[in-house]
Parts: structure tokens; C-alpha cells; sequence
């Protein structure tokens, strides 16, 4: 999706409301963009229609949650074609850097902010966010909550570095930060 696009979206597409959405077509899900077990994605352009509808019954969130032992097997290796869906991860938020840019300032420079997640076992993984996702992550505020603090995180490219594996935010990652979702009242408890 060109940036055009994305900003022609922003205005229709408001998260939380319900839609039903015509003038769209299916096409085959890219590898970086598996974020569920289904094969095919929407395509919108700007003849899809979107008309707000009643929310009767929607969850807010869905989640297919993957455990931290099943994350060796989302390893996205470059020459193998498998789709793989990317993982979404719960887990406690534990720490986060500043945002920091990497790269040269005289091409291609982007901003980056690392963060500590753990589960309930206390296995940590680290996950990078980018671009505008590391700008906007509200490091203050979520360091000053109430802990443990719980994030959710949604279309993680899993890498390995090192032999440690760690997430990358792709195009569709999101975090939510104490979601209202079930696993939120085991994850306190502990």
C-alpha cells in the first residue's frame, strides 16, 4: 500500500467501530504479512466502500496467542517459502530503551526502541519497534503503571540473533498495553 493510500485509510478506518465492507477483492497473504492461520488478505483501494455498522457481539480484540515454545518455529528463514503466520504474543512488560536511530542520516535513517517481554515462566524476548511505533510508544506512562504491566503484540517478524530469538515490528504489528482480553486476569494474578 503506497503512503497516499495509508493516509486515505486513516481518515475512514477508526479503531474500535464496525464495518461492513464491500468493493474489495481477496488476494494470496505475503509471507510478512501472515498475522492468522488464513491464506488470503482484503485489498482495499479507494472505490472500497465502508459503512459503520451496529456493534452487536464483536470482541473488542482477538488474539490467537502463541506460547514463547512455539516461537523456534515462526523463524522466518529468507529461502523458505512456507507461509508462516506471525506470531501474537503476551506477556509482561519488563523494560524498554529510549528511542534511538539507526543508519546513515545521510540516506535511509529510521528510529528504534527495544523492549523486554516476559511470560509467566520468566522467559524474556526482545522486541524491536520501528518508525512510528517507537515514537509513539509512551515509555514514561507505562513505566509509571501499576505492575505488572501486560502487552499484547500483534504481526512480529521472529528472528534469531545470536541464537536468541527476538521480534521485529513489520507494517502490521500493534501493541495494546493491559488489554481487556482474559489471559489479562491470569497474567495479574501471577
Amino acid at each position: 500500500m503506497e503512503p497516499d493510500e495509508i493516509n486515505y485509510f486513516k481518515g475512514i478506518l477508526i479503531p474500535g467501530k464496525t464495518y461492513r465492507i464491500y468493493g474489495f477483492t481477496c488476494v494470496p497473504t505475503e509471507n510478512w504479512q501472515q498475522t492468522l492461520q488464513n491464506n488470503i488478505s482484503l485489498s482495499f483501494t479507494t472505490a472500497t466502500g465502508f459503512d459503520v455498522i451496529e456493534d452487536e457481539g464483536f470482541p473488542k480484540h482477538y488474539f490467537d496467542f502463541i506460547s514463547y515454545n512455539q516461537l523456534p518455529a515462526r523463524v522466518i528463514d529468507p529461502f523458505d517459502k512456507t507461509k508462516k503466520p506471525q506470531p501474537v504474543l503476551t506477556g509482561c512488560y519488563i523494560s524498554s530503551t529510549k528511542s534511538d536511530k539507526i543508519g546513515n542520516p545521510n540516506k535511509n535513517r529510521s528510529v528504534f526502541r527495544k523492549i523486554e517481554i516476559q511470560n509467566l515462566n520468566r522467559n524474556s524476548v526482545e522486541l524491536t519497534l520501528w518508525g512510528n511505533l517507537a515514537e509513539s510508544f509512551n515509555k514514561e506512562a507505562i513505566d509509571a503503571m501499576e505492575k505488572p504491566v501486560i502487552i499484547a503484540v500483534s504481526s512480529c517478524r521472529v528472528s534469531r540473533f545470536r541464537n536468541n530469538l527476538q521480534l521485529s515490528a513489520t507494517p502490521a504489528t500493534y501493541y495494546y498495553i493491559d488489554p481487556d482480553i482474559p489471559e489479562l486476569q491470569q497474567y495479574k494474578a501471577e
